[in-house]
């Protein structure tokens, strides 16, 4: 259940866990001291006398996290990406090749699995025919005249025009 207190203290003890820190945090008001455990790219920015929204995780231990609220100053985004204006993150190139490339790979794959007599080789060009549709629609250019790999007309007849 959410709950909001005002901060009295954030404090990064010694104590790690795989890459995570714990934090003791106490807030005003209130007699008990929590824990929360952080690693260092997601730090706690929040300062004693910020309002913040939290959910008690695990009564026994006094352990919480730090949920999302308007009021709140915490605002170290992932580091991942940088904030858009749009309130999101914006990903790296290799991470949205990344992903395109596993989209393309789970098409491919659901398309040729119940075939009869696919390959490992039907998939594979399926995939890297449609990562490179996918990197021409979205770079705007054409790839070099690349030979059409041997795939079945139906897969390319069951893509979009």
């Amino acid at each position: 259940m959410s709950q909001a207190a005002v901060l009295q203290s954030v404090t990064k003890t010694d104590t790690e866990f795989k890459g995570m820190y714990r934090y003791d945090v106490k807030f005003e008001n209130d007699q008990n001291t929590y824990i929360v455990w952080r690693s260092d790219d997601r730090a706690i920015t929040f300062k004693a006398g910020d309002q913040v929204n939290f959910e008690v995780t695990d009564p026994q231990k006094n352990k919480i996290k730090f949920l999302k609220s308007p009021g709140a100053t915490q605002g170290a985004p992932a580091a991942a990406g940088k904030p858009t204006t749009g309130g999101g993150f914006k990903r790296s190139a290799d991470t949205n090749r990344s992903i395109m490339a596993q989209t393309s790979l789970k098409a491919s794959t659901d398309f040729f699995k119940d075939r009869p007599n696919s390959s490992l080789e039907d998939v594979a060009n399926g995939m890297v025919y449609l990562l490179g549709k996918l990197e021409e629609e979205l770079t705007g250019t054409t790839t070099v005249s690349q030979p059409k790999p041997s795939i079945p007309t139906d897969f390319l007849d069951r893509l979009p025009n």
